[in-house]
């Protein structure tokens, strides 16, 4: 309650003066005052630039320097003051049309080519990388603002020029205020109307996020890159050899300095450890990696959009990417000193990653560093994954789950990686083999399945961690047998992370990680707390069985997890209908997709100018390839009902009797 009292008498004061100076100001310009007191006009309209220089003397590391200067600026006034009172209005007005006339100088600058409109990099300290949508609308507001400072400045001359002072006055002090807040109340309707499903964010929350995004924070606020007991630790290993903690922060150190122009960042090393050091020197040095649910030529298209500025980090050939590419260093000059342990702000915004919307148009997530070590810390301290653990992933770093559980976890709890990706099954087990123990799988169901059923011997594990998609309970047991270790499951999606966990095994019930929360609204179940800034949509039909636990009953909506991948039946059909030659078409998942979600997706299409060959081509070029269907069937017309839908039992039907007129004349 005493800061609250502080707070408001501070804004009241502040309210009084600048009510104080404005009423001041006005009474100056009065002919009566004008004539008897002339240099109350002069020692008002001079009060606030005198003000301002002051404390920019002040707060100068010259500063006893530009005090001098600034005494000697003041000298200078009062030695001319009698003069200087014969003509104080031209002083206000150069105030006041001149601040004027610099916010529009100021907003206007960043509207030229290869600049971000300062309303855009305003919404991106709050959102993070803008929409399409959001992006050109930020971009017109800073126009709009450009022009009104631009109109405001143009009609305080002709005030000041053509009509009594006392008029300009009254505009200068009284309607000037009023003119801007009505230009954010008329902004703000055109925005609702504009953009009616965008979060809402305050202006003044805006320009705090902008403020402060060139500040350092209290250390309070910050937390470190990393963290091992010492810089000789183990942080990965990479070609059968240990890489040390020291080794690892000299070459961030040294990438951060080679990386080109360029806020964001398209990470695309294949290397786990060249992806883990890569996303490290984008966080020291400010930037944003940019982490799309797929690498096809139409999303690094898209990324493109959305972020001008944007650039690869590859590690393999860069054929075929249309991106201004950066290649990771063969080698880097090694034996110098890594310094100190980074610290990080914990509110800085580190990675946009993206869903596929159904519009076709990524939908950004933002990740901020305080989140996402909070988030690691509360999943190695469920697992039990500390210093001296080595973790091989089968899951690309680029995925959430991947970023979260192969190297946000293994950074915050004092493990050890492995660089590479293991695919295939002789892969993993060499990786694996590789590695001392105690020793973690991080995989997905469909991996693991192919990991089993090729016969191989495997070695003993200490941890398997499973998700993407549900996990059938038989493969569960067969896999802590064949590997010896307990498995358990990480529940979550790209908009929050990971949430929760289970050992399958054990049974049904998934428990939430620490200070995560789950809550009922209506028929809607939202997640908030713990790492979880933003109370957030579950769009899984989910029953809270008790305090921190409930059990999964399956997904609402269109969302398809393949062997890993996650994207949405409304996508997959905007990108199918946007191919030229295609009149209609839909993906529908099997009737019998198996509980693992590796089962195959299908498609009926309406292209009658079209073979099987050119649509296959044409959707290998927007899609992953993991969601070609298969089979492609074409069909003469789909079954929609007076509204335009697809009736779901009517397209299965249609489906059926196609795959049985196939298999007839197969």
């Amino acid at each position: 309650m005493k800061t609250t009292l502080a707070g408001g008498l501070r804004g009241a004061a502040i309210a009084l003066g600048v009510l104080g100076y404005a009423l001041l100001a006005y009474y100056s310009t009065t002919p009566q005052a004008a004539r008897g007191l002339p240099m109350l006009g002069l020692a008002t309209s001079l009060a606030p630039p005198i003000a301002l220089l002051a404390l920019l003397a002040w707060q100068s590391s010259r500063r006893s320097l530009m005090l001098l200067l600034c005494g000697l600026l003041i000298g200078s006034i009062w030695h001319y003051r009698a003069t200087l009172a014969l003509h104080f209005d031209w002083i206000y007005l150069i105030q006041h049309a001149g601040t004027n006339a610099l916010l529009a100088i100021g907003f206007g600058a960043t509207l030229a080519r290869g600049r971000q409109p300062l309303c855009s990099r305003l919404a991106e300290g709050v959102r993070g990388v803008l929409t399409p949508e959001v992006s050109r609308y930020t971009r017109q507001v800073t126009l709009a603002w450009t022009l009104f400072f631009v109109t405001v400045s143009a009609l305080s001359c002709l005030l000041f020029v053509l009509a009594p002072l006392t008029v300009w006055s009254i505009f200068a002090n009284f309607l000037t205020l009023p003119l801007v807040v009505l230009m954010f109340a008329v902004e703000y309707r055109i925005r609702l109307a504009k953009l009616p499903d965008e979060r809402r964010y305050g202006f003044l929350k805006s320009v705090m996020a902008y403020w402060q995004s060139d500040k350092e924070p209290p250390a309070g606020q910050a937390l470190p890159l990393v963290a091992y007991p010492s810089l000789d630790s183990v942080m990965a290993y990479r070609d059968g050899l240990p890489i040390a903690v020291r080794q690892f922060l000299d070459e961030v150190r040294q990438l951060a300095e080679r990386l080109p122009e360029g806020r964001h960042v398209l990470n695309l090393c294949v290397d786990r450890y060249r992806f883990t050091v890569g996303l490290a020197a984008s966080i020291v040095t400010g930037r944003i990696s940019l982490l799309p649910s797929t690498h096809t030529p139409e999303m690094l298209r898209q990324m493109q959009q959305i972020a001008p500025d944007v650039f690869c980090i590859v590690d393999q050939d860069d054929d075929g990417i249309a991106l201004p590419c950066f290649r990771y260093p063969e080698r880097f000059d090694l034996g110098g000193s890594a310094g100190s342990v980074p610290l990080v702000p914990a509110d800085q915004l580190i990675a946009q990653v993206f869903t596929s919307g159904s519009t076709g148009l990524p939908q950004p997530h933002a990740k901020r560093w305080g989140s996402l070590v909070r988030s690691a810390r509360a999943e190695a301290g469920r697992l039990g994954l500390t210093a001296g653990h080595s973790v091989v992933g089968t899951v690309p770093a680029q995925h959430m789950y991947g970023l979260e559980s192969t190297v946000m976890q293994v950074l915050q709890s004092g493990a050890a990686l492995h660089a590479a990706r293991p695919f295939y099954p002789a892969d993993i087990q060499a990786a694996l083999a590789e590695l001392p123990r105690p020793r973690a799988l991080v995989t997905t169901p469909y991996h693991l399945r192919t990991l089993l059923n090729a016969g191989l011997e495997l070695p003993a594990v200490d941890l398997i961690l499973s998700a993407t998609a549900p996990l059938a309970d038989d493969l569960a047991r067969e896999a802590e047998a064949r590997l010896a270790a307990p498995l358990y499951e990480i529940y979550g999606c790209t908009e929050t992370g990971q949430l929760a966990s289970r050992r399958t095994t054990a049974g049904p019930e998934w428990q939430l990680l620490a200070e995560v929360g789950l809550h009922r609204e209506a028929d809607r179940i939202w997640a908030i707390g713990g790492h979880v800034e933003a109370k957030t949509y579950l769009n899984d039909a989910i029953e809270l069985t008790g305090p921190g636990r409930f059990k999964l009953g399956g997904r609402n909506g269109d969302l398809v997890n393949i062997a890993g991948k996650r994207t949405s039946l409304g996508y997959l059909n905007h990108q199918l209908n946007a191919i030229p030659g295609v009149r209609d078409g839909v993906f529908m998942l099997p009737r019998n997709d198996g509980p693992d979600g590796v089962g195959r997706l299908t498609a009926l299409v309406v292209a009658p100018t079209l073979t099987p060959d050119e649509l296959m081509q044409a959707l290998r070029e927007r899609i992953d390839p993991i969601f070609l269907p298969r089979p492609l069937l074409f069909v003469d017309e789909l079954p929609r009902n007076a509204t335009g839908k697809l009736p779901a039992n009517l397209a299965q039907d249609l489906l059926s009797s196609v795959m049985t007129q196939e298999c007839a004349s197969a």
